[in-house]
């Protein structure tokens, strides 16, 4: 893995093996710490090799001490997570731009799990209504959106069956005003639904 031959590790200090690079400025610090305290420390930061090659790695290090329990040495093992980094690194950068691309859209949203406990707009949806998340968080967004009884009974019935198509519904805004907007709702897993709404009043 550290593309270095035995017979040039054996006996040499790490660092002419590879160079340490600490995610935190700290961690260094608080990695010396606990090995003082505990013995072991475990942990990440990034192995440069000779040619430049980064490593993410995980480390496990725990104190070794002889028989008069002075200290002998470390046991050092490490796990490259190189891979799984920048796998992880590329899914939070998709979600990123997936958010960017959510809040772009010139649509109401709202995201939302199926018991209405957490809802959350884009852009679209706070401008076109003026309710905020802020709005959703402290209330209930039923509520506020429909205010007639009714027409919240039939539209909580239309969003209980996802994929449905699309049906106008008078929706209420932060104003007063009640505008006709053309809703559907996705399912995009058993704790995660989607609205998507076209304002069609004018």
């Amino acid at each position: 893995l550290y593309r270095v031959p035995r017979s040039e590790a054996v006996g040499r200090a790490l660092i002419e093996l590879y160079r340490y690079e600490w995610l935190e400025p700290d961690a260094e610090a608080r990695a010396l710490a606990a090995l003082d305290a505990t013995g072991t420390w475990r942990g990440e930061n990034v192995h440069v090799l000779r040619d430049g090659t980064r490593l993410a790695v995980e480390s496990t290090v725990t104190l070794l001490r002889d028989a008069q329990g002075r200290r002998a040495g470390m046991l050092a093992v490490m796990r490259d997570r190189t891979a799984q980094r920048a796998a992880e690194e590329r899914a939070a950068r998709e979600s990123r731009h997936f958010q960017e691309l959510v809040e772009a859209l010139p649509v109401l949203m709202a995201r939302y799990d199926p018991a209405l406990s957490r809802v959350v707009l884009n852009r679209g949806f706070v401008e076109a209504l003026g309710w905020s998340n802020e709005d959703v968080a402290d209330g209930d967004v039923m509520v506020l959106c429909y205010p007639d009884p009714e027409v919240r009974r039939a539209t909580a019935e239309f969003m209980a069956q996802p994929g449905s198509g699309w049906r106008v519904i008078p929706t209420q805004a932060k104003d007063g005003r009640t505008l006709r907007v053309m809703w559907s709702n996705v399912q995009l897993s058993p704790e995660l639904q989607v609205g998507v709404g076209v304002d069609v009043t004018a």
